[in-house]
């Protein structure tokens, strides 16, 4: 069982006590594209509560520094038969943890919070452990196999900052639980829900979304590569409803109609990555997302959580595939759509005609849909990260198996 905990009265309390945070994250966090808009939503909620934030960022494995690295591993092990990785591992992690001793002299802090695999070894202060799930179990749940290369040591070093750390937070209550079996560390923790990664600049009116979903023709599907076989199922489902229904239309968000492979198609929209950190794009992000009749993706053991979530509180109705860390949470049948295999041509088919049949249906459908996500706040859970916090004990000295930077 993995430990839940609540948000509750007492976070005005933490925060006055948290006074100052360290937030450490790959990339700046004032960058709305780093890690799906988490370290900029939790850097300025934190903000609103009161605290003040020092945002340090360490690099990021890419560009030039990758390709640095590669050649020093490839020249390694060229003279010395070492394993493919693991000079570029140790040297990549050198570099983070310079930069974590460095900020942690620099700015001192009631409280830190970094990834999985970054931690803090070198102050006095707690550190929480906030991310959504480890390397190994990325690997083994959806990837179905072992890493290999630098990813098997940044697995190694993973295991090592979270068995070490203060306080381990999961955004997911089955990764939580499955690192409660797997770690000894006992300070390991789901919050007792997700977050919605909401950055429009308006806020939701419901109301005024529902109306327009009321009287919507357009089907919206967002998803990357890795998705493409439910987007293709999505164009074949469409292309047969226009044959009744002329006026029905799709958005594609995230891919393109090359990656696709086709050349063009009536009735689709393909509008490629939505950046949020562009103005023009987050604003045609969110009108699609409020004009939207239902959200459609069926990708199975894992369909765009964070994207379907956030669909859901801006009242879409959801078609996706039932996967586990869904149906946990919400149940094997929900009031809000439906599940379907990306097999399943005829039954996608039903579920999207159904839409447009029952008005008042729908409409409960896409209430339900809001109402399951609407505590899902950056309020709340950072709320509760606080109240969380609050309870770390002040570490009496830096470990002395500190890693050296």
């Amino acid at each position: 069982m993995c430990e839940t905990l609540m948000p509750a009265s007492g976070a005005e309390r933490a925060a006055a006590r948290i006074r100052t945070v360290n937030v450490f994250t790959a990339g700046d966090s004032r960058d709305l594209s780093v890690w799906s808009n988490i370290p900029w939503l939790l850097c300025r909620t934190l903000e609103k509560r009161g605290c003040r934030v020092n945002r340090i960022a360490y690099p990021r494995d890419e560009g030039w520094l990758r390709w640095g690295l590669l050649a020093a591993d490839w020249i390694w092990r060229r003279l010395r038969r070492d394993e493919k990785g693991r000079l570029y591992a140790k040297l990549y992690y050198a570099l983070v943890d310079r930069t974590v001793r460095r900020a942690s002299m620099k700015y001192p802090a009631d409280l830190d919070i970094t990834p999985f695999n970054c931690g803090n070894a070198y102050s006095p202060q707690p550190t929480v452990l906030l991310g959504d799930w480890t390397q190994e179990y990325l690997y083994r749940t959806r990837l179905g196999r072992q890493p290999a290369g630098y990813q098997k040591y940044y697995a190694a070093r993973q295991d090592e900052v979270i068995e070490r750390s203060d306080c381990v937070v999961s955004l997911f209550a089955r990764c939580a639980a499955d690192m409660r079996g797997r770690y000894r560390n006992p300070h390991i923790y789901h919050l007792g829900r997700n977050v919605v990664n909401d950055v429009c600049d308006s806020a939701l009116d419901l109301e005024e979304a529902l109306r327009a979903k009321s009287e919507s023709q357009r089907i919206l599907f967002v998803g990357k590569r890795h998705y493409a076989a439910a987007a293709r199922q999505l164009l074949r489902v469409v292309a047969r409803l226009r044959k009744r229904r002329p006026a029905l239309e799709l958005d594609i968000v995230g891919l393109s109609s090359e990656e696709l492979g086709i050349s063009s198609c009536e009735g689709v929209v393909f509008h490629g990555y939505l950046n949020k950190s562009i103005p023009s794009q987050r604003v045609t992000y969110y009108r699609l997302l409020k004009g939207a009749k239902a959200f459609v993706n069926t990708t199975p053991l894992w369909g765009g959580y964070s994207s379907t979530i956030e669909a859901m509180y801006y009242g879409c109705p959801v078609v996706i595939a039932p996967y586990a860390d869904f149906t946990e949470e919400f149940g094997a049948e929900i009031p809000f759509g439906a599940y379907c295999a990306d097999t399943d041509d005829d039954r996608l088919c039903e579920l999207l005609d159904g839409l447009f049949d029952d008005a008042a249906r729908y409409d409960r459908m896409c209430r339900e849909a809001h109402r399951a996500v609407r505590d899902y706040t950056w309020d709340n859970y950072v709320d509760a990260l606080l109240r969380l916090a609050e309870g770390l004990p002040k570490r009496r000295r830096v470990p002395e198996d500190a890693p050296e930077p």
